[in-house]
């Protein structure tokens, strides 16, 4: 394998497949991404749901819960295709 790297911060990679490529991308941005996720909510205070997570919460199916969401009946902020939920957001939303 061969990496380059030019002035645009382009990487340049030669002897790999594709789907190789993708693998070690994947797995890089897992590396990364997840550990953000967590120090965010850390940093912020509050703890904060996916959609799956509130619907565990409020005994709900998921699509219920993306539905309300999507709806503002539950106040959530999008991020990329999914939802997140504060706490407190849906404390409210149950009347807590």
């Amino acid at each position: 394998m061969i990496t380059n790297y030019n002035a645009n911060n382009g990487v340049y990679i030669e002897g790999i497949s594709k789907e190789d490529f993708k693998h070690i991308i994947k797995d890089m941005m897992e590396e990364v991404v997840k550990p953000i996720k967590v120090d965010l909510s850390a940093i912020k205070g509050t703890t904060i749901y996916t959609i799956k997570e509130a619907a565990e919460r409020l005994g709900r199916h998921t699509s219920t819960v993306y539905r309300k969401c999507k709806s503002g009946e539950i106040i959530a902020s999008k991020r990329g295709q999914s939802y997140i939920i504060t706490h407190d957001n849906l404390m409210k939303h149950i009347g807590g």
